[in-house]
């Protein structure tokens, strides 16, 4: 099978698919990964049976040759957007921005067809982790001529219109086109796909973590320990946590994994902290560093304010070890932080109001033993590696 990743498996890159990726080689006799970006250094030790492709850097190449060289393929990509998308008047108005994309995604599809007529095998399945820049490259080898299939799981920035730069999708008519199946990692994507395309052919396949154990619970009666995990980019609020956790009544300790463009501002923010809550920040740590906290140090609650999100795989860690979760109504989000899991706040929360009702909830449930177990049972059912992605790869095979 052929794995096409954003980053991954370089350091910076999708560190859930660490997991899934020792699902995928037990099942396929080789998996080639190729990186749309590429790194200094491996972030895991892959699998004997995976490899790393990297493409060469495209070379630089006339405009009007390769508007020429590609003139069929050009016309009928956008011949197709301007008929069928609504979106058509934006095609014209950043006319030259799709198509100077469009092209720099041709010469990567001329290199990765080439690449692909010596190495293919009659059984080889084509899957993209994103349906972004590599679902338009995969797309426009179809429309070349490859016979071959391919699918795209989908998890947010993918496929919903409102979440990207330039609020639409370039030319994502035609990649439903030529496209097998796209899988949603939520419910809610599944929803949005089923609304907006809905000839597409989709089914839900979750993410999943591995069990690690469960999280000892803390018998400290002179605190509680909130956790943080996240980049400190502007759609997880940071600089909102730290309001939140100002209007903490209890004495917390609050840790935070993560780093980001936000970091100078969050740890200025922080240092005006009341007296009974102390901020232990870790920065930007190894997965594995995480996995080995939850397995050894009391965890009372998980917290997440982000404007947005999928389903966070930090949360599906946390749930895994039974620790509770707290998070915002938005987009996936509901699926997986719930009554059974922990606390739901409205996206435009108020800070004291949420203060005080993660207070409440520390004190009278996240150190109780059938609201721990309660925790565990759902992400067995709803979020467990072993159970979802053998689901997902009996349907790659079919």
């Amino acid at each position: 099978m052929i794995l096409f990743t954003e980053k991954f498996p370089f350091i910076g890159g999708e560190t859930f698919l660490e997991t899934e990726i020792l699902y995928l080689c037990r099942s396929f006799e080789k998996v080639t990964i190729f990186p749309l970006y590429r790194g200094d250094k491996y972030a895991m030790l892959l699998p004997q049976n995976a490899e790393v492709v990297l493409l060469p850097e495209s070379k630089a190449q006339r405009f009007s040759s390769m508007v020429l060289k590609n003139a069929r393929i050009l016309l009928a990509w956008f011949g197709y957007e301007f008929i069928n998308s609504r979106h058509r008047f934006k095609y014209i108005q950043s006319f030259k921005w799709n198509l100077y994309r469009l092209l720099g995604l041709l010469q990567k599809a001329h290199q990765w067809r080439a690449w692909f007529a010596q190495n293919k095998h009659s059984d080889s399945v084509l899957y993209s982790y994103w349906f972004n820049e590599w679902g338009t490259v995969l797309a426009l080898c179809k429309s070349m001529g490859m016979r071959e299939h391919f699918i795209c799981r989908v998890h947010l920035y993918d496929f919903e219109e409102a979440f990207s730069s330039r609020g639409y999708l370039p030319f994502r008519k035609m990649e439903l086109k030529q496209v097998k199946a796209v899988y949603p990692i939520s419910a809610y994507a599944q929803q949005y796909l089923k609304e907006k395309y809905p000839l597409t052919e989709t089914a839900l396949f979750r993410l999943g973590v591995e069990d690690h154990g469960e999280n000892p619970v803390s018998t400290d009666e002179k605190g509680f320990t909130v956790v943080t995990c996240s980049s400190l980019s502007w759609y997880k609020r940071p600089l909102l946590l730290v309001e939140v956790m100002k209007h903490m009544s209890l004495p917390t300790k609050w840790i935070h994994f993560g780093d980001g463009e936000f970091r100078d501002a969050f740890l200025t923010a922080a240092a005006k902290l009341p007296d009974n809550v102390t901020l232990d920040f870790r920065g930007a740590v190894p997965n594995k560093d995480v996995i080995s906290h939850y397995q050894s140090s009391p965890v009372d609650l998980v917290l997440n304010v982000s404007e947005f999100e999928g389903i966070p795989v930090s949360l599906m860690e946390a749930i895994s070890f039974g620790i509770p979760v707290a998070g915002c109504d938005v987009c996936g989000m509901p699926e997986i932080v719930t009554k059974e899991t922990g606390v739901l706040f409205p996206k435009d929360l108020d800070i004291k109001e949420t203060a005080d009702a993660l207070s409440l909830f520390l004190k009278t449930k996240s150190r109780n033993t059938d609201v721990r177990r309660a925790v565990k049972s759902f992400w067995k059912e709803h979020y467990s590696a072993a159970k979802n992605y053998d689901k997902f790869i009996a349907a790659l095979n079919q």
